[in-house]
């Protein structure tokens, strides 16, 4: 195992383990991935069911999705992250 495999597997483990809401998205505001605590709070089974999905895809109603993408083009713009949101 390579320390390149080793550092990402202990930023998996970190990630998963934390009490915080964790995803990751493209540029289009895919979800790429996540946490469990992210998963289990939009009613997913598991965290890979995340991938490929989208705001509008998880949110019931149109305007939390469309508020939620709004944030992320901010945060795409400014390079500056969202911090508890």
């Amino acid at each position: 195992m390579t320390i390149e495999n080793i550092e990402k597997l202990v930023l998996l483990q970190f990630i998963e383990h934390i009490p915080q809401f964790v995803w990751w998205k493209d540029a289009d505001s895919v979800f790429l991935g996540c946490n469990e605590n992210v998963a289990r709070y939009v009613g997913l089974v598991n965290a890979k069911e995340i991938v490929g999905l989208t705001d509008f895809d998880i949110y019931d109603q149109k305007e939390d999705a469309e508020f939620v993408r709004k944030i992320d083009r901010e945060i795409i713009e400014s390079g500056k992250p969202q911090l508890n949101f």
